[in-house]
C-alpha cells in the first residue's frame, strides 16, 4: 500500500510538471502580444531630456518595470508639453503607445505615438505626440522575479546638475531620478527627482555609468506607507557598482512625478492568478513556478 501511495504521488508529480511546463509555453505566448502600455513622461530641469517609465501591474502583460530615454519627433509637441509643466500645476504626464513590451525592451522599437495626457490620462495635451528612443535608449528593464524586498529601496540615476543648488550640505550635490523597486503585491511603484549627495565624500556616481544603481533605506520596510515624501531629507546607502561597499548618502526629495497611488495595482488587488493552470487557486504565490518565460 505505501509502494501504491509512493507510485500515486510521484504519477502527480510527473503530470503537474508537464502541465506547469505546457502553461509556461502558454504564458508567454500569451504575454507577448501587442498591448497598450502606460508610460509616465518626465523630463529634467530645462527640459531638454526626456525619459519614459513603465507602469508596471502585477499582471500579463504589464509584469515588467522598464526606463528609456526618448525624443520628440516635433518641436513643437515638445514646445507644448514644456511649456505646460512649466506652469508648475501639473507634474505627471503620461503616454499609452501599443507595441510588443519585450520588444521595445530589446531594442526592436525605435519609435511610437499614443496621446499624451496630464496627469494620470485625465486630460489631452496633444493628440498625437511622435517619439523616437535614443539609441541605446533602453537603460533598466526588469521582469518581476517575485522575490520580496524587506528593505525599501529605490533605484536612482542622473538626471542633471542643480545650477541653482543653494544647500549648506553640499555645494556639488546633483539631481537624480529615483524609482521605487517594485517587488511583489502588495506593493507600490513611484517615481521622483531628488538631490543626492555623498554623506561622507565617499562616492559619486560614476561618470560613465548610464544603469541605475540601488539605494537601500536600512530599517524601513518596503511597505506603501513608508515611500518617500516631497521636500523632505532622507538617510540611505548605496551599494557601489565595482566594489560592492557600501556608501552612506544624504537624499533630499524635490518632485513627485508620479505619487503610485495605493489603488492603482499598489495594494495587490491584481495578481497573477491568471496564469494558473487551476483558475480556482486561492493566491498568486501558487503560480510562481509557472511565471519562467
Amino acid at each position: 500500500m505505501k509502494l501504491l501511495s509512493c507510485l500515486l504521488v510521484l504519477l502527480y508529480a510527473l503530470c503537474w510538471c508537464c502541465t506547469a511546463a505546457n502553461a509556461r509555453v502558454a504564458s508567454s505566448t500569451e504575454c507577448n502580444h501587442i498591448s497598450g502600455h502606460g508610460f509616465v513622461l518626465f523630463s529634467d530641469l530645462e527640459c531638454t531630456t526626456h525619459w519614459i517609465h513603465h507602469l508596471p501591474e502585477f499582471q500579463c502583460p504589464h509584469m515588467y518595470d522598464v526606463k528609456a530615454q526618448v525624443q520628440f519627433v516635433n518641436a513643437t509637441q515638445e514646445r507644448i508639453y514644456c511649456q505646460d509643466r512649466a506652469r508648475g500645476e501639473e507634474f505627471t504626464y503620461t503616454v499609452v503607445p501599443e507595441f510588443v513590451l519585450p520588444r521595445f525592451i530589446a531594442g526592436e522599437i525605435s519609435s511610437f505615438s499614443s496621446p499624451l495626457t496630464r496627469g494620470f490620462f485625465n486630460s489631452t495635451l496633444v493628440d498625437d505626440v511622435a517619439m523616437t528612443v535614443q539609441q541605446d535608449g533602453v537603460i533598466f528593464a526588469r521582469q518581476f522575479d517575485m522575490l520580496t524586498a524587506q528593505t525599501l529601496t529605490y533605484y536612482l540615476w542622473p538626471a542633471s546638475a542643480n545650477p541653482f543648488a543653494t544647500s549648506s550640505s553640499s555645494a556639488s550635490s546633483s539631481y537624480f531620478y529615483m524609482s521605487h523597486y517594485v517587488t511583489t503585491p502588495p506593493n507600490f511603484d513611484q517615481l521622483m527627482m531628488a538631490r543626492v549627495y555623498s554623506t561622507d565624500g565617499s562616492w559619486e556616481f560614476p561618470a560613465d555609468r548610464r544603469s541605475p544603481l540601488a539605494v537601500y533605506f536600512p530599517g524601513v520596510s518596503d511597505v506603501y506607507a513608508s515611500r518617500l515624501r516631497e521636500n523632505l531629507t532622507y538617510k540611505a546607502v548605496i551599494q557601489g557598482a565595482l566594489n560592492g561597499q557600501q556608501h552612506p548618502v544624504t537624499i533630499e526629495t524635490v518632485q513627485n512625478y508620479y505619487p503610485g497611488p495605493a489603488g492603482y495595482n499598489g495594494d495587490g488587488t491584481t495578481d497573477y492568478r491568471e496564469y494558473c493552470v487551476d483558475k480556482e487557486k486561492p493566491h498568486w504565490v501558487e503560480c510562481v513556478g509557472l511565471m519562467v518565460q
